[in-house]
């Protein structure tokens, strides 16, 4: 619960579509990257891919990313891509795509 109130306010940064906020809370916190903010232990990434309209942070967290830490899952087994499609964020899942093809095979837990 800890890293949840931890990272609250990149939680909000994200939900805000506020990119200068994002960037300036990865800058100042090392594991903001792969930290888990939501109780379903999402990702910023995933966070960012379900909102569907803050696309511009997608982008730029993908571009900080290394493909480890956008492969990570949530609690449900979802990648970020299966986040994307459920969401219905075609551009995301555009962009998750052409960091890492990998994503296109990778199960959630129902399959």
């Amino acid at each position: 619960m800890n890293d949840l109130t931890r990272y609250l306010p990149l939680h909000k940064a994200i939900f805000e579509g506020n990119l200068a906020s994002v960037k300036q809370l990865c800058d100042l916190e090392e594991h903001a990257l792969e930290a888990r903010i939501t109780v379903n232990l999402d990702t910023a990434l995933h966070v960012a891919v379900g909102t569907g309209m803050a696309n511009d942070i997608v982008e730029y967290l993908l571009n900080k990313m290394s493909t480890d830490q956008v492969a990570l899952k949530n609690s449900d087994g979802n990648t970020v891509l299966s986040i994307a499609l459920i969401a219905g964020n075609m551009e995301a899942a555009k962009l998750l795509v052409e960091k890492d093809e990998s994503l296109n095979g990778d199960k959630n837990s129902s399959g």
